[in-house]
């Protein structure tokens, strides 16, 4: 019974820690808190905090029955600090790789978008959430609503219609 009340714990902790990131990113992309620092951070940290230290269901933290509700909830955060992740590198540059061990001229070393892995993280993690709790069915709607909240109007920038295709598709 230990080792489900810790693993519980510890869901808990996660997902406390992906609502700090979600808040903190989404805050900073939508303009209401600027730079970097203890100020910016208070909301997102207080806010992080007292999910963390109460949750809205005990039994998901001290009873095995309750795990659908931690893992689930764990996955359904971190599926969105993902997505946030992924909708903030929007029309950056690509990513860089190391630099090739080829020889000069004998091929292009291979350049990824900069949201294609916070994308692919956000869908697995999303699946994940629905696999454990079925009523987790809108977490497409939840990524489009972070979106539409706090990234659209943030920087000109376009979707991406692969990750628009994406999320239609997982609707």
């Amino acid at each position: 019974v230990r080792i489900f009340r810790a693993w519980n714990i510890g869901c808990q902790l996660l997902a406390a820690l992906a609502l700090f990131g979600l808040l903190r990113r989404a805050l900073r992309a939508s303009g209401q808190a600027r730079g970097a620092g203890a100020p910016s951070d208070l909301a997102p940290a207080a806010a992080a905090a007292i999910f963390a230290a109460h949750p809205l269901c005990t039994e998901s933290v001290t009873y095995i029955s309750g795990r659908d509700n931690g893992q689930g909830g764990m996955f359904y955060l971190l599926g969105l600090y993902a997505a946030a992740v992924a909708f903030g590198r929007i029309g950056s540059p690509l990513h860089q790789p190391s630099p090739s061990p080829l020889p000069q001229g004998e091929g292009e070393p291979l350049r990824w978008p900069a949201w294609l892995w916070p994308a692919v993280a956000t869908f697995v993690f999303g699946a994940a959430s629905v696999l454990t709790k079925e009523s987790h069915l809108t977490f497409p709607v939840a990524v489009a609503l972070v979106y539409a909240f706090f990234y659209r109007g943030a920087q000109p920038r376009t979707m991406p219609k692969g990750l628009l295709l994406g999320l239609a598709a997982a609707m």
